[in-house]
């Protein structure tokens, strides 16, 4: 299972082009089966990755501060995942006349949300490789490959889908980490 993860990470940030024909092939995975054996692990390694990055590199080893930061954490990915699958479904039926196709949304915002979650877990674990946040403009060109080797959007629609499914899945685990530090004050971090 893990050895079929990190291969499908390291060829969507290596060759998008390859890796997205190869998995839109596979694209009768269900999605039960993609959620356990791909989106929730990844979650759960960022959000272990959080705990120890926090643990370690705040001052007095506070494991107060790592578990408030790991909790933030998980469920900003968690929650961020299924809202920004369920409104890129709603915006490929309003936007671009599509029919309802929760689970494809659903594996396209998966994938690439692994590659930001996979960004994440670097810096939880390598603070000082602040520069790795440029790495999410990459997620940009995976976006575009993406558009039209999995989610088949004409050439003429792919700016509108690039801007707005990015729009999308990057903003959404922070517009609900944010959401949840407004609602739950005590949690706030730092």
């Amino acid at each position: 299972m893990y050895k079929t993860i990190l291969h499908t990470l390291f060829s969507l940030s290596i060759s998008p082009v390859t890796s997205w024909a190869e998995l839109d092939t596979e694209a009768d995975i269900d999605n039960k089966s993609f959620l356990d054996k791909f989106l929730y692990p990844v979650i759960g390694f960022t959000t272990l990755a959080t705990f120890l990055g926090k643990l370690f590199y705040s001052k007095g080893y506070d494991i107060e501060y790592a578990l408030k930061s790991a909790s933030v954490t998980f469920v900003s990915l968690f929650a961020g995942f299924f809202l920004a699958a369920f409104v890129l479904n709603e915006a490929m039926k309003f936007f671009f006349r599509r029919d309802d196709n929760i689970v494809k949304c659903r594996l396209f915002v998966g994938y690439v949300s692994c590659c930001c979650y996979m960004i994440t877990t670097l810096l939880a674990i390598l603070p000082e490789l602040f520069f790795l946040k440029f790495a999410l403009l990459y997620v940009l060109y995976i976006i575009w490959v993406g558009s039209d080797k999995f989610m088949g959007i004409g050439e003429k629609a792919r700016i509108k889908f690039l801007i707005l499914s990015t729009a999308i899945i990057v903003a959404s685990p922070y517009m609900v980490e944010k959401v949840m530090l407004m609602l739950m004050p005590g949690l706030s971090i730092r």
